[in-house]
């Protein structure tokens, strides 16, 4: 009854409520509650009067026998045999029925009820007497899908009406009378199924002809609460039978299922890629920010547009003062273009500052080709995110060390400071990925520190670049399915950080068209089309 509902926890105990746990108990006791997610909300115990009125009722027990200890003090009273009279205002509501009712007598409240728990239920073998006449009961335990979404399709007599309608089955009974016997269940026969007739006679299960299958499946997934196909099929021959049980379990679809579970495999293997080894033949930009750093306790919050070739590593940094397309269109310009070859084409994500039209113009004023990743995807521009992560760990350490504190009255002068800081020191820095040599190196064909003439074999490093485009590819692949995504298909999109109880996938949507990089094309609606990669997708099969 609770899983699945927003509860919320008012407790005056306010280490509950603590993210950090430091006894073992209160981590038991909130792992326990954990379950069911709930929302914890601390009050003060002179406060809580709602779960105090419960713990702390006053209660009259009955005297004990023996000599009496007041003396001459007071006179002893019997409690059990005190006759209160009746007060008309002392009356109970009834939320349920919306009316006033009298409290219950002493025999309604010495009642002795049965229990109607499974420790009691499951000996005996009368149990659905207990639950009659009492909905609310009924309700609480059991979990059948109502009969407008479908009826309850394991009845024997829906059983027997089935069996009589399969010459085949109703042949092998007469045939067969020891693997088929008939049983008498419910005051109905039904054909059953015995594996081994001759050594375990009594180990049958109900047979389930090829015609009523699906709806059991069906049923008894929505019964158990969507559980997987392998607990599902467990439970199924427990106690039926039927040709091919598992494969029809395995390959029954359930669209509830396929939105709101996680997907343990992913579908469609990555496709191949070059390393191309062509200095300034592109460029990758992006943005970091905005970031909050404290500098002698002054907060400074700046952002930065960052440029690097791929092939090089070679990279630029410059703050920005505002994150429009225009003003980065013109830093790019001024940082990378007037600098360095005009590339062939500029890789960057699917922000405004980068989509947006004076970027774009800038673009087509140089004759640079516009190359966007697809969205939710860091993993199409790496080497940015890689880079982004460097200079996060070299302002951390620069703003947080105490002998090397920045002057903090000239705000923006220390932001630059500590971009081209950072600017120089992954250059300096040597990269496996250029085989031990340093981006400076690769550029300007000498060490950064010394005057040292460094010689690059660009050749060696492509090999090398290629074997680990290679393995990374041959290692991500095995965990993938093969899987052909094609035109019309019906696809699911993950959602990304969904919430605890949000749904792990949205859609279906339709592809409109395949591409050979691993992305396709989808429909959103009518009038909107986006590209989108497959690690973000799962098909979608219908019912």
């Amino acid at each position: 009854m609770l899983f699945g509902q927003r509860l919320t926890v008012f407790t005056d105990h306010k280490n509950l409520t603590f993210r950090t746990l430091n006894t073992q108990r209160v981590l038991r006791w909130r792992m326990y509650m954990e379950e069911f997610g709930p929302d914890f909300h601390y009050i003060e115990g002179k406060d809580n009067v709602i779960a105090d009125c419960f713990s702390r009722l006053p209660r009259m027990e009955k005297p004990s026998e023996g000599k009496s200890t007041v003396g001459n003090r007071g006179k002893l009273i019997a409690f059990d045999k005190l006759d209160v009279k009746v007060d008309p205002d002392d009356e109970m509501f009834s939320f349920e029925e919306a009316v006033l009712t009298p409290p219950p007598t002493e025999a309604e409240f010495n009642k002795e009820h049965r229990c109607k728990f499974s420790c009691c239920r499951d000996t005996d073998t009368s149990s659905l007497e207990l639950f009659e006449g009492d909905q609310d009961m009924i309700d609480a335990f059991l979990n059948h899908p109502p009969l407008h979404v479908m009826p309850n399709p394991i009845t024997m007599h829906n059983i027997q009406h089935h069996q009589t309608q399969d010459q085949q089955l109703m042949q092998r009974a007469e045939d067969q009378p020891l693997r088929y016997p008939v049983h008498q269940l419910d005051d109905t026969q039904v054909i059953t199924y015995c594996l081994d007739p001759y050594n375990y006679p009594n180990v049958w299960r109900i047979y389930i002809p090829p015609s009523l299958i699906n709806d059991v499946i069906r049923w008894y997934h929505l019964v158990l609460g969507h559980r997987g196909q392998g607990s599902t099929y467990q439970t199924i021959s427990r106690r039926f039978y039927s040709p091919g049980l598992k494969a029809k379990v395995e390959a029954f679809n359930c669209e509830v299922c396929q939105k709101n579970k996680p997907a343990n495999i992913s579908y469609g293997h990555l496709p191949e890629r070059t390393a191309v080894l062509i200095p300034w033949h592109s460029v990758s930009v992006d943005l970091i920010g905005p970031w909050k750093i404290k500098v002698n306790g002054i907060e400074l919050v700046f952002n930065a547009l960052t440029c690097i070739d791929p092939v090089t590593n070679l990279a630029e940094l410059a703050s920005i003062e505002s994150k429009t397309a225009e003003h980065v269109a013109n830093v790019f310009q001024n940082l990378w273009l007037a600098r360095y070859p005009k590339p062939v084409k500029c890789i960057h994500d699917n922000g405004g500052e980068f989509k947006g039209q004076k970027f774009q113009d800038k673009l087509r004023q140089w004759g640079i080709h516009d190359s966007p990743t697809t969205s939710k995807n860091p993993m199409a521009n790496a080497i940015c995110e890689r880079m982004h992560l460097v200079v996060a760990n070299i302002l951390r350490t620069r703003f947080n060390s105490p002998e090397a504190a920045p002057n903090a009255q000239a705000a923006q002068q220390v932001i630059n400071d500590a971009l081209a800081s950072c600017n120089h020191a992954m250059r300096c820095a040597v990269s496996t990925a250029l085989m031990n040599n340093t981006p400076g190196e690769m550029v300007f064909g000498r060490d950064m520190l010394l005057n040292i003439p460094v010689l690059i074999d660009l050749a060696s490093i492509q090999d090398n670049r290629q074997l680990k485009i290679n393995e990374n590819l041959r290692r991500q692949n095995a965990k993938r399915r093969e899987f052909d995504y094609s035109i019309n298909d019906e696809v699911l999109i993950k959602v990304p950080k969904p919430n605890k109880l949000e749904p792990r996938f949205q859609g279906p949507f339709r592809v409109t068209q395949v591409f050979t990089n691993g992305t396709v094309e989808i429909q959103r609606t009518n009038q909107v089309f986006e590209r989108i990669n497959i690690r973000r997708l799962i098909p979608f099969r219908r019912v």
